[in-house]
């Protein structure tokens, strides 16, 4: 679909927005199987088929991994990029969150243009209803994030009870681990049955009576064997697969020097509308790396167009998370490389076409530090 019928398809969708239940939400700007897109944000290009697509085989998944049917009513996305809480469908806590209304209008809404986290909370409120916080932030994390439980604190049992009266956000790393090791050992059906078992209001003890019951074993003891092992969030790495999306060859030894032109209809190209001073578009492009090493990336303009806002280079694995390197606004950034696939994410600026184009250095200029 070319831009032109995608401001088209937007402009009708901004009719048929606001005939739901529940706040009144910003208009639908684009919609798929699952999902209704919302925001109210410059909706006058737009490209997101094959990011909605993508969001539509994530909540399948999803489903899938947790033993569910996938959702039956549309999830309204809410995209604001700008909250200010006066908004009748914005977050109390200011940034992102779930909201189900009367058991009949599903919410995410978010500050990210997508965030699978809200997403699983979506596919999982929907399916099984309202849960424990503890259960429900871990699942979210455990099936909608690449965060990992490789920094707990020293005492994970203690943690875990401390959980219960303590909410911020290292609890929901706590309960990343606590439900991921319920996945590993158990699987999804006795997740399920567990959360049907502890009310949303359970404290510690009728919590670990409930785990008891379900389990055989005391919850204390539970906690204990899973103390020492680490839990990965199973989301997946974006553009990571063979094939997923294009790869940057290397034109010397150690040097990447690559004219980009991506355009609306590329894979993992996608905008989803315009927010002053941010980008318009972005496009994930691959890049393997033979050889560790210091690498320094420019991600500038092409002929007279404007350089893109930024490029980032993200590793494909969790061993490789810490490694990566940034070019903002143009410039140069230097930054340590791992050998393994790694993820360029080029943020376009905004223009009357979904379409951008960079230029892409990245060259090796030193050993490990």
């Amino acid at each position: 679909m070319n831009a032109g019928a995608r401001v088209r398809l937007a402009a009708a969708s901004l009719m048929l927005g606001g005939c739901h239940a529940g706040p009144d939400m910003p208009p639908t700007v684009a919609s798929s199987k699952y999902i209704e897109y919302h925001t109210d944000a410059d909706a006058s290009v737009l490209c997101m088929d094959d990011m909605l697509e993508r969001e539509d085989r994530f909540i399948e998944r999803t489903a899938e991994l947790l033993g569910v049917v996938p959702p039956t009513k549309p999830v309204h996305y809410v995209w604001d990029p700008v909250q200010d809480g006066s908004e009748a469908w914005a977050c109390s806590s200011g940034t992102d969150c779930y909201k189900l209304h009367d058991d009949d209008l599903s919410m995410v809404v978010s500050r990210r243009a997508s965030y699978h986290h809200e997403l699983v909370h979506a596919v999982e409120a929907q399916a099984l209803g309202q849960g424990h916080r503890l259960l429900v932030e871990g699942t979210a994390e455990y099936l909608g994030s690449l965060q990992s439980s490789a920094v707990l604190p020293a005492d994970f049992p203690a943690a875990f009870a401390a959980a219960f009266s303590v909410s911020d956000d290292g609890d929901y790393r706590v309960a990343l681990h606590f439900v991921g090791s319920i996945f590993a050992r158990h699987g999804a059906a006795k997740y399920r049955a567990l959360r049907e078992r502890v009310p949303a209001d359970a404290d510690l003890t009728r919590f670990a009576a409930e785990f008891e019951a379900e389990f055989g074993q005391p919850l204390a003891d539970a906690l204990a064997e899973m103390s020492g092992e680490v839990v990965y969030g199973q989301d997946l790495f974006r553009g990571c697969g063979e094939g997923e999306t294009r790869v940057l060859e290397w034109t010397d030894e150690g040097v990447v020097d690559a004219a980009i032109e991506g355009e609306c209809g590329d894979p993992f190209f996608y905008g989803t509308g315009f927010v002053r001073g941010e980008q318009g578009f972005v496009g994930l492009y691959a890049v393997e790396v033979a050889e560790a090493g210091t690498y320094a990336l420019t991600v500038g303009g092409v002929a007279d167009g404007p350089a893109p806002l930024r490029g980032l280079l993200v590793g494909c694995s969790f061993d490789m998370l810490g490694s990566g390197v940034a070019s903002l606004g143009g410039r140069t950034g230097e930054g340590v490389l791992q050998a393994g696939r790694y993820v360029l994410s080029i943020g376009f600026p905004q223009g009357p076409q979904a379409r951008g184009s960079a230029s892409v250095r990245l060259e090796r200029v030193g050993p490990l530090p």
